[in-house]
Protein backbone atom coordinates (compact mmCIF):
# COMPACT_ATOMS: atom_id res chain seq x y z
CA UNK A 1 0.00 0.00 0.00
CA UNK A 2 1.15 3.52 -0.77
CA UNK A 3 0.44 4.81 2.76
CA UNK A 4 2.58 2.07 4.36
CA UNK A 5 5.37 2.80 1.90
CA UNK A 6 5.04 6.53 2.58
CA UNK A 7 5.33 5.87 6.34
CA UNK A 8 8.57 3.97 5.83
CA UNK A 9 9.91 6.70 3.54
CA UNK A 10 8.94 9.34 6.13
CA UNK A 11 10.92 7.45 8.79
CA UNK A 12 13.98 7.42 6.55
CA UNK A 13 13.58 11.13 5.74
CA UNK A 14 13.26 12.02 9.45
CA UNK A 15 16.36 9.99 10.34
CA UNK A 16 18.35 11.70 7.57
CA UNK A 17 17.11 15.16 8.63
CA UNK A 18 18.25 14.45 12.21
CA UNK A 19 21.81 13.80 11.08
CA UNK A 20 22.10 16.20 8.09
CA UNK A 21 21.27 19.86 8.81
CA UNK A 22 21.38 20.88 5.12
CA UNK A 23 18.90 18.12 4.25
CA UNK A 24 16.66 19.23 7.13
CA UNK A 25 16.65 22.80 5.83
CA UNK A 26 15.78 21.53 2.35
CA UNK A 27 12.95 19.43 3.81
CA UNK A 28 11.53 22.38 5.73
CA UNK A 29 11.81 24.72 2.71
CA UNK A 30 10.38 22.36 0.07
CA UNK A 31 8.85 19.28 1.70
CA UNK A 32 6.89 18.07 -1.32
CA UNK A 33 9.97 18.00 -3.53
CA UNK A 34 12.17 16.30 -0.92
CA UNK A 35 9.53 13.68 -0.10
CA UNK A 36 8.87 13.01 -3.78
CA UNK A 37 12.59 12.62 -4.44
CA UNK A 38 12.72 10.14 -1.56
CA UNK A 39 10.05 8.07 -3.31
CA UNK A 40 6.87 9.11 -1.49
CA UNK A 41 3.61 9.21 -3.42
CA UNK A 42 2.13 12.69 -3.05
CA UNK A 43 -0.94 13.88 -4.97
CA UNK A 44 -0.34 17.02 -7.05
CA UNK A 45 -3.18 18.88 -5.30
CA UNK A 46 -1.85 18.18 -1.78
CA UNK A 47 0.06 20.93 0.04
CA UNK A 48 2.55 19.77 2.67
CA UNK A 49 3.95 21.87 5.49
CA UNK A 50 6.58 20.57 7.90
CA UNK A 51 7.56 22.25 11.15
CA UNK A 52 10.35 21.25 13.47
CA UNK A 53 9.94 20.93 17.23
CA UNK A 54 12.51 22.77 19.31
CA UNK A 55 13.72 22.41 22.87
CA UNK A 56 10.98 24.78 24.08
CA UNK A 57 8.26 24.47 21.43
CA UNK A 58 6.23 21.38 20.52
CA UNK A 59 3.77 21.35 17.62
CA UNK A 60 0.64 19.25 17.82
CA UNK A 61 -1.43 18.46 14.75
CA UNK A 62 -5.19 18.76 15.00
CA UNK A 63 -6.38 16.05 12.59
CA UNK A 64 -9.33 16.43 10.26
CA UNK A 65 -12.61 15.36 11.82
CA UNK A 66 -13.26 11.72 10.92
CA UNK A 67 -15.89 10.95 8.29
CA UNK A 68 -17.60 7.87 6.94
CA UNK A 69 -16.37 6.25 3.73
CA UNK A 70 -18.98 8.31 1.86
CA UNK A 71 -17.57 11.54 3.35
CA UNK A 72 -20.37 12.16 5.83
CA UNK A 73 -19.56 13.28 9.41
CA UNK A 74 -19.52 10.49 11.99
CA UNK A 75 -22.47 10.09 14.32
CA UNK A 76 -22.16 11.17 17.95
CA UNK A 77 -21.90 7.48 18.96
CA UNK A 78 -19.08 6.86 16.49
CA UNK A 79 -17.25 10.00 17.66
CA UNK A 80 -17.60 8.80 21.27
CA UNK A 81 -16.11 5.46 20.22
CA UNK A 82 -13.15 7.21 18.58
CA UNK A 83 -12.62 9.58 21.53
CA UNK A 84 -13.07 6.74 24.03
CA UNK A 85 -10.55 4.56 22.27
CA UNK A 86 -13.08 1.92 21.08
CA UNK A 87 -11.75 -1.03 19.15
CA UNK A 88 -8.49 -0.37 17.34
CA UNK A 89 -5.58 -2.11 15.70
CA UNK A 90 -1.93 -1.08 15.81
CA UNK A 91 0.77 -1.77 13.24
CA UNK A 92 4.42 -0.99 13.87
CA UNK A 93 7.10 -0.69 11.20
CA UNK A 94 10.76 -0.35 12.10
CA UNK A 95 13.39 1.24 9.87
CA UNK A 96 17.04 0.56 10.72
CA UNK A 97 19.58 3.16 9.63
CA UNK A 98 23.27 3.38 10.37
CA UNK A 99 22.66 5.88 13.17
CA UNK A 100 19.27 4.99 14.59
CA UNK A 101 16.25 2.76 14.61
CA UNK A 102 13.09 4.63 13.69
CA UNK A 103 9.77 3.09 14.61
CA UNK A 104 6.61 4.13 12.80
CA UNK A 105 3.39 3.20 14.55
CA UNK A 106 -0.02 3.52 12.91
CA UNK A 107 -3.15 3.01 14.96
CA UNK A 108 -6.44 2.47 13.18
CA UNK A 109 -9.66 3.21 15.01
CA UNK A 110 -12.91 3.70 13.11
CA UNK A 111 -10.96 4.59 9.98
CA UNK A 112 -8.52 7.08 11.54
CA UNK A 113 -4.80 6.51 11.01
CA UNK A 114 -2.52 8.78 13.03
CA UNK A 115 1.19 8.15 12.52
CA UNK A 116 3.93 8.74 15.06
CA UNK A 117 7.68 8.49 14.52
CA UNK A 118 9.64 7.47 17.62
CA UNK A 119 13.42 7.14 18.02
CA UNK A 120 14.19 4.04 20.07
Amino acid sequence: MASERNQLIWGEVVARAWRDEAYKEQLLANPKQVLSEAGASIPDDLEIQIVSNTENVRYLVLPLAPTTRSGQPLSEEALDLVAGGGSSTTETNTVQTAEATVESTATTSVGIVPAVIVLI
